[in-house]
């Protein structure tokens, strides 16, 4: 049995980078659109900037599941 290793090696990087990246990334938008402040104060409202850096990175993830779901088709 001959394994390619090399490929493989590429296979597990970028499962590792991609499905952390993908999590990461949801995990950056739950925080912009968190209401606490840095002195854990409430700080209200988000702001439109904030609502639309939340609204690209849950865009992000949802492309690359709906991708990863695509490819497994």
């Amino acid at each position: 049995m001959n394994v390619p290793w090399g490929d493989l090696g590429t296979v597990l990087m970028a499962a590792l980078f991609l499905g952390g990246g993908v999590i990461v990334l949801y995990a950056v938008g739950i925080r912009v659109l968190s209401p606490a402040s840095a002195d854990g104060e409430s700080a209200g409202r988000p702001t439109p900037l904030r609502i639309a850096i939340t609204s690209l990175c849950f865009a992000i993830c949802a492309a690359a599941v709906g991708y990863g779901i695509y490819t497994l088709l």
